[in-house]
């Protein structure tokens, strides 16, 4: 019954992809079943360095004290079945999306920022982390570092639950008019 599929996106799929996947799954879960059962929802990366690596401690640790395990998360690249297989796909950052936008041009109409889509200010992102909106890259830092990010993105995940409700509301208005 899945209708659409979720695609989030970072750099090495070790950290903030798996992270949003992870708490976007735990927030439709906890909506309705049948919500959930729409939505298939992955992450991937632009740039990983060893495919089938696991996500990196700390975020494991950061999504545990949520109550979400990710302990099972194997980093993978986005590639071209990913990105067609995708009917939207969520960026952590505007360099991510500037990447995948150059490299899959036929994806460009359904492909933003995370912050972009919710409604926030996403800025230029010119760094890998650095633009206005851009989710912060913890990779390397601290566990607070972790929290932090996954503070943020279920933050950009609640608004982005609320936009996925307010859609389904409006499809199932067009469909008893």
């Amino acid at each position: 019954m899945i209708e659409r599929t979720i695609l989030f996106v970072c750099t090495g799929n070790t950290c903030r992809s798996p992270m949003a996947a992870a708490l976007l799954r735990d927030a439709l879960d906890a909506q309705s079943a049948s919500l959930r059962a729409k939505y298939s929802v992955a992450s991937a990366g632009i740039a990983v360095a060893r495919p089938g690596e696991p996500a990196s401690p700390h975020a494991i640790t950061a999504m545990n004290e949520r109550g979400i395990s990710i302990a099972g998360h194997r980093a993978r690249q986005a590639d071209d079945r990913l990105i067609a297989a995708a009917d939207l796909i969520l960026t952590m950052t505007g360099a991510h999306k500037a990447r995948l936008a150059d490299e899959y041009t036929g994806a460009r109409d359904k492909l933003f920022t995370l912050a972009e889509y919710i409604g926030m200010d996403a800025g230029s992102g010119d760094g890998d982390s650095g633009g206005a909106g851009d989710v912060p890259d913890p990779f390397g830092g601290s566990l607070s570092d972790y929290r932090c990010t996954a503070a943020g993105l279920a933050t950009m995940i609640k608004k982005l639950v609320a936009l996925i409700q307010s859609e389904e509301e409006f499809a199932l208005t067009q469909i008893a008019s």
